[in-house]
């Protein structure tokens, strides 16, 4: 049940992706023409056999009960490719040599009259070379003939020899179209599926997979993860990864991603697998920790301890989650060294891992303007969950908004000299993270100023 959480939707997915490129395929060439097959004499002699359509419409019924022939989404993942590069490769042959049948018209009667009319429509018109019905046979007869013994490989290519007949039988292809669909059905599995079953493969897809499903919850709670997504999917795999799963961590311990069981005992699951204290667990968490854990390897110099720096954020994050508990507010000192421990470890994975030379003790500027950003942005929602971002004296002394207008001056005077700093970085990968970050904290102050309605600061 596990995997068919993941192997039905691809399966739903696969036909989406398969109908819109044959459909539109057929579409565009019955709007711009299409020339004739090219067939040999002898084909047109062939007899016209309409039941044969029960044995071509066993193809889609072939593929429908994959996910319970293949039934490890590591079993399936691999043959979901190999047919999608299918799909893919003959729909382009469709767009630029589109041809019709040579064959006379076809008129069934009778018992059999169904089948063939419902094959017939399936099949739509002029997506005729490669025979993708033939393709998908052989895919089936060389994937699932694998998993048998001689007995099953050979009634699966029996199978697949007997739906080539029953293309040519019911008129729909012409020998050229069956023998090229066949030869796309070798092809296919000899290159995409060997390449996408090795483990390091999918070991790739498995992590890419987690890391869309969690911007996909993150992008449920604000748009903005949708930006990040997008800047993170042209980074590296393991900046990806580090970034889900620093964002999931704090979630769970904020309480805006709902788990079973304690947050903190789930988050120190996690830190006892980095630490090397425990193997990782199943959860997601430990899944991309223990990816992360295994990649930062390479990064660990005298200078840089990746793994030390995300131990002492998850650290960072328990104590928030600690003080919200118990809704404790904070002297000024103390929760602004908390803020700018969290960002100065999560910064100083960010350069590390994406290669800058810049490090986050040589940043003041970008850690003092994430500082304001952050706890202000989300200021009253995390109040009401007893996050409390506001510190002690101001609240106890009834000075909030003198501190909220300090704090607004000191983030904005971090944000311009940020500027200054990002035009100055000689390091081009560290200069465009710093201008990356400069303008987006730069447009949510002008937003914060304009809902305060603050008067902009002139030099």
């Amino acid at each position: 049940m596990a995997s068919l959480r993941l192997t039905l939707p691809l399966s739903y997915l696969f036909s989406k992706i398969f109908f819109s490129i044959y459909g539109l395929a057929s579409l565009l060439a019955g709007m711009r023409g299409a020339r004739s097959a090219f067939y040999f004499d002898w084909e047109l002699s062939l007899p016209f056999v309409p039941s044969v359509a029960l044995i071509y419409l066993s193809v889609p019924l072939a593929l429908a009960l994959t996910p319970f022939v293949l039934r490890t989404w590591r079993a399936f993942l691999p043959f979901f490719v190999t047919l999608t590069a299918e799909t893919l490769v003959a729909g382009l042959i469709f767009l630029v040599a589109p041809v019709t049948q040579g064959y006379p018209q076809r008129v069934a009667s009778g018992t059999w009259a169904w089948p063939f009319e419902l094959a017939d429509k399936l099949n739509l018109d002029y997506n005729e070379i490669p025979s993708l019905h033939v393709a998908f046979a052989v895919t089936v007869a060389l994937v699932f003939g694998r998993r048998c013994g001689p007995l099953g490989k050979a009634l699966f290519w029996l199978w697949a020899a007997a739906v080539v007949v029953s293309a040519l039988l019911m008129h729909e292809h012409h020998v050229l179209d069956v023998v090229a669909g066949g030869a796309l059905g070798f092809v296919a599995v000899g290159v995409v599926h060997r390449r996408a079953t090795r483990e390091k493969t999918l070991e790739a897809l498995r992590i890419e997979g987690l890391c869309l499903r969690e911007f996909a919850r993150f992008a449920r709670r604000h748009p903005r993860y949708l930006l990040i997504a997008v800047a993170l999917f042209r980074e590296t795999r393991l900046l990806r990864a580090a970034y889900c799963l620093a964002q999931h961590v704090d979630d769970v311990l904020d309480g805006d991603r709902k788990i079973k069981g304690d947050p903190e005992a789930y988050v120190q699951a996690v830190l006892r697998g980095l630490r090397g204290e425990a193997p990782f667990g199943d959860s997601v968490a430990e899944q991309l920790a223990e990816y992360v854990s295994g990649e930062m390897a390479r990064f660990e110099t005298a200078r840089d301890d990746p793994r030390n720096d995300l131990v002492n954020l998850f650290e960072v994050l328990l104590e928030d989650r600690r003080r919200m508990d118990a809704r404790r507010a904070l002297p000024a000192a103390e929760l602004a060294e908390l803020h700018r421990k969290t960002f100065f470890y999560s910064f100083n994975l960010t350069f590390i891992l994406s290669g800058a030379k810049t490090r986050a003790a040589e940043e003041p500027e970008l850690i003092g303007a994430l500082s304001w950003v952050s706890p202000v942005r989300d200021l009253e929602k995390d109040r009401k969950k007893g996050l409390i971002n506001i510190p002690a004296e101001a609240l106890e002394g009834g000075m909030v908004r003198e501190w909220l207008r300090a704090e607004h001056e000191r983030g904005a005077a971090c944000i311009e000299a940020l500027r200054a700093r990002a035009a100055a970085t000689e390091d081009p990968r560290s200069r465009k993270i710093l201008a990356a970050f400069h303008k987006a904290l730069s447009a949510y102050e002008r937003k914060y100023r304009k809902k305060e309605r603050i008067e902009e600061r002139r030099p």
